[in-house]
């Protein structure tokens, strides 16, 4: 089952209000520190950044999770979203609301998502310790 919501761009100041906001969605709602995943400063300015622009500032909020796919097996995602799920981890992540499937957070415990702004390019990377193998772009792997 999935609830669609409309918290649009929330500017609620911690995890506690925030939490009676979101207490009737089917998901789990849990504190930044009880998160399976990590996200770096860096990367967070860029989701806010991209969550404002164009239409996506109406969504409520960032999907991070895993499905089967790409050359190493398993592809890493990255969406917005105003669905919440029954199975679903949801944190406010300083200031933004993210939401993982309990599929996705097996795969992704203990990861990172970094945004990196190099010579090479610029892009958010997953930093995977479950990953055993990767693919050569960094969009995939396998555990």
């Amino acid at each position: 089952m999935s609830t669609l919501i409309a918290l649009g761009q929330p500017k609620i100041p911690n995890h506690e209000e925030w939490s009676r906001h979101v207490v009737n969605l089917p998901a789990q709602v849990v504190e930044q520190d009880a998160f399976p995943f990590d996200i770096s400063r860096d990367a967070i300015d860029k989701i806010r950044h991209a969550r404002h622009e164009g239409d996506e500032s109406t969504h409520a909020f960032l999907r991070i999770g895993v499905r089967g796919g790409g050359c190493a097996g398993l592809q890493y995602t990255l969406d917005f979203t105003e669905e919440v799920h029954d199975d679903d981890w949801i944190t406010l992540y300083y200031g933004e609301p993210i939401a993982m499937d309990f599929f996705s957070a097996h795969y992704l415990e203990g990861a990172q998502l970094e945004y990196i702004d190099s010579l090479h390019g610029s892009g958010f990377k997953f930093v995977n310790p479950n990953a055993e193998r990767t693919c050569g772009c960094g969009s995939s792997f396998s555990s």
